[in-house]
């Protein structure tokens, strides 16, 4: 889960590169690595392709947008 707004800022940022970058066919430059190894480390989920990363990443960025909008 997401702690606060400037990891979800930091996330936020991360997973809109990587989506820019999978959209434009640039998926070689290593963001979808930072982006799972974000995930990884921070979060303990594992992904297995960029695509999942992104979609993993919105789905954590979507969760905590919900739990801070039902405080």
């Amino acid at each position: 889960m997401i702690k606060n707004w400037q990891e979800y800022n930091e996330l936020s940022e991360y997973t809109e590169i990587a989506h820019d970058r999978l959209a434009t066919g640039q998926g070689q430059s290593g963001m979808h690595y930072m982006l799972m190894h974000i995930l990884r480390s921070q979060h303990d989920i594992f992904t297995n392709s960029r695509e999942e990363a992104v979609m993993k990443s919105q789905q954590l960025l979507d969760d905590f947008v919900a739990a801070k909008l039902n405080v």
